[in-house]
């Protein structure tokens, strides 16, 4: 009995060390923020300076999108990538990751080629029953190789 009895006392014991390392724990996140957003604006566009999102989130999945992105979704890793760089940002102001993000917006963004352009980060959060933005980040303006950029007005 005494054998029948502390295997089965063994086996729960090795399943209870396996068990977090197929469902870890999420509690090594000091804290829930929200994350970043990036948005970009062309300097020297007009008058003031229009700000758009960089890469919205689309407004609807379908099933099968959502599956698929289960499976292949390298413009989502590549967004998660550029959320962990603004991140960064806000956290110690690493150069590396202002000059990541401006070469994915240069690469991603036909018009952004060629012209002088910043970008700035806003987080949203929710206080009541609104949705409050904040600017938490505006990079210095970024003017393509060779061109000084334009006075901002």
């Amino acid at each position: 009995m005494n054998a029948g009895g502390g295997s089965i006392a063994g086996m729960i014991r090795m399943l209870a060390l396996f068990l977090p390392a197929l469902f870890p724990s999420w509690r090594f996140f000091p804290a829930v923020e929200p994350s970043p957003r990036i948005e970009v604006a062309h300097v020297g566009a007009g008058p003031a300076e229009a700000w758009r999102a960089f890469r919205p989130p689309p407004a609807r999945l379908t099933a099968a999108q959502m599956i698929a992105r289960l499976f292949w979704s390298p413009r989502r890793n590549e967004d998660l990538y550029l959320a962990s760089c603004a991140e960064r940002i806000i956290a110690d102001g690493r150069d590396h990751a202002r000059r990541e993000i401006l070469k994915r917006i240069r690469a991603a963004t036909p018009e952004a080629r060629g012209r002088a352009l910043r970008f700035r980060l806003v987080t949203v959060h929710r206080e009541g029953e609104r949705l409050v933005e904040r600017t938490v980040y505006v990079s210095p303006i970024d003017a393509p190789a060779g061109d000084p950029p334009e006075p901002a007005s």
